[in-house]
């Protein structure tokens, strides 16, 4: 912000600009494009000034990594929540006996539940009774009965997949190898391959989650208080 151009003793022009709070200074050789004086200029013009909103204009906290403010954000992810919703099919709890997400038990395993016997628990664990509940209570994730989502997110269960032995070569062994080599050329890569496949076959148990966000699965009538 407040950006200057620098100029050498005789008074002609460094051709580099600065910050003028933080004094940091920018090149145009650092870009490529024809109007590079300009881009560089306007990048110290940009250096510590507070990013706003690219939605409502709002000012942003200086260097927090986002575009839009937490309001807009949380309206866009609204507007995005019911188009998916929308397009979903319906299911009814009862007739679902699969894994289900819902971003509002994030406290519980990110939001993830094995099947709805689990949601059933965690449902009896934290909702509480109006008249009783503060804001303390909500650091553990326990909510009143109003605020149980009308629905989740059914889940594609994910078994392991297989680990290559070529991909762990190329992965974490390639820096100390020499030129052109891989698994192909190293004594053992058949039996470590072998036990690899041994390995994830013994683990075949462990299950990682992805939501399914083309089935939502409707809990009306689950929370029976």
């Amino acid at each position: 912000m407040n950006a200057f151009e620098l100029f050498m003793p005789d008074g002609k022009s460094a051709g580099i600009y600065a910050c003028g709070k933080c004094r940091l200074v920018y090149s145009p050789k650092w870009f490529v494009e024809d109007n590079a004086s300009e881009l560089a200029m306007g990048q110290a013009e940009k250096c510590c000034r507070p990013p706003v909103c690219n939605k409502c204009g709002v000012e942003l906290p200086l260097h927090n990594g986002w575009v839009s403010c937490d309001k807009c954000r949380r309206e866009r992810g609204m507007v995005e929540e019911a188009s998916r919703f929308e397009k979903a099919e319906k299911i009814s709890w009862s007739d679902w006996d699969g894994p289900v997400y819902c971003e509002e038990f994030a406290g519980h395993h990110d939001g993830y539940f094995e099947n709805l016997e689990h949601v059933e628990e965690y449902l009896n664990d934290h909702v509480m009774d109006e008249t009783e509940i503060e804001d303390s209570d909500r650091e553990f994730g326990n909510i009143v009965e109003a605020e149980i989502p009308k629905y989740m997110w059914a889940c594609i269960r994910n078994k392991p997949g297989r680990i290559d032995v070529d991909d762990l070569v190329e992965g974490y062994l390639i820096d100390w190898l020499p030129e052109e080599w891989g698994a192909k050329d190293l004594e053992g890569a058949d039996d470590l391959q072998e036990a690899l496949d041994t390995f994830i076959g013994l683990n075949q148990d462990i299950w990682t989650y992805d939501v399914d966000y083309k089935k939502a699965i409707l809990l009306d009538g689950l929370y029976k208080r």
